[in-house]
């Protein structure tokens, strides 16, 4: 299993488009853009379907002091 994943990583680096479009570089900002589309289409949502953003933690949960 481990050397098909090499195989494949082998093949995916090897290529140049493929190897950008696989790192970081590209899905980084990719997906910086995408978070103030999100927050865009969230403001046209109804607010009765909205989650509250505040939860309580269990009490098994909270810290000792």
């Amino acid at each position: 299993m481990a050397a098909a994943i090499k195989a494949l990583n082998a093949r995916i680096r090897s290529n140049p488009v493929t190897d950008y479009f696989c790192s970081t570089h590209f899905w980084g900002p990719a997906s910086n853009f995408g978070i103030p589309i999100a927050a865009v289409m969230d403001t046209q949502k109804d607010p009765e379907m909205q989650v509250p953003l505040t939860f309580q933690l269990p009490s098994s949960m909270t810290p000792v002091h």
